[in-house]
């Protein structure tokens, strides 16, 4: 089983990219969760969740996701996912994740530069 690592960069006040690396799963899940409050206190409305090295993630880490969307949700702000490998994009299809997040394919595009399309 692989871990996870999370390294963040902050693009501006505003906005955070977390790239996500290994497995998220029920023991390491709420790594992320902790790291997104850490910077939600900041003031940060834009979280752009990089999962293109995500190998894996289970019900717990879906569950993450979900508790970061809705706190994100209340601000307002938006959370963004990008760079989904095949097997995650299926398993949020699925699972009917995908239509609750914006999917996106680079981080230029959750960045701004074209319109993100949502997903669903």
């Amino acid at each position: 089983m692989k871990g996870l690592d999370i390294e963040l960069k902050v693009v501006d006040e505003n906005t955070i990219i977390f790239a996500i690396k290994g497995d998220m799963n029920i023991y390491n899940a709420n790594e992320l969760r902790k790291e997104f409050d850490r910077h939600i206190v900041t003031g940060a409305r834009l979280f752009i969740l990089n999962i293109g090295k995500m190998t894996m993630i289970d019900s717990a880490g879906i569950g993450v996701l979900f508790t970061i969307l809705n706190r994100v949700k209340n601000l307002p702000g938006q959370v963004k996912i990008v760079q989904a490998r095949e097997n995650v994009k299926k398993l949020f299809e699925i699972t009917k994740v995908s239509k609750f997040f914006t999917l996106i394919d680079t981080e230029e595009e959750a960045l701004g530069g074209t319109p993100a399309v949502q997903a669903g």
